[in-house]
C-alpha cells in the first residue's frame, strides 16, 4: 500500500514506469471525493526514458483515477526550461488549479 501523501498536484518529467513496483502502481485507486493532477512533461527526444515507458504510467494513474494532463516538448530528458511555450503550458496547468479555487 502507498502511503498518503498530502499533496494534492505533481509534475513529472522524465519519467518511466516502475517495474519493480508494478503491482503497487496497477492496484492503486483513487477515492471519489479526493482529486489529484498530474501533469506529464515528455521530452520526444528523450534517450534516457523512452515515451512508451512514460505513457505506461500515465495510463496507470489514469485507470486509479488521478487527473491526468501531458505536455510534450521537443527536447529530451531534462525540464525544458529554455523551450519559452512549454514553460508557459507548465505555467498555465500550475496556476489552472489555483484559478479553480478562487
Amino acid at each position: 500500500m502507498i502511503p498518503y501523501h498530502p499533496s494534492k498536484e505533481y509534475i513529472l518529467n522524465g519519467v518511466a514506469f516502475p517495474n519493480p513496483f508494478k503491482k503497487e502502481v496497477k492496484s492503486l485507486k483513487i477515492k471519489k471525493d479526493e482529486i489529484l493532477r498530474v501533469l506529464f512533461v515528455i521530452g520526444i527526444n528523450d534517450k534516457i526514458t523512452p515515451i512508451s515507458t512514460t505513457e505506461q504510467l500515465l495510463d496507470s494513474f489514469e485507470q486509479a483515477g488521478l487527473s491526468i494532463s501531458s505536455i510534450k516538448h521537443p527536447g529530451g530528458h531534462s525540464v525544458p526550461i529554455s523551450q519559452d511555450d512549454t514553460m508557459k503550458e507548465i505555467i498555465d496547468w500550475i496556476l489552472q488549479e489555483k484559478d479553480v479555487e478562487r
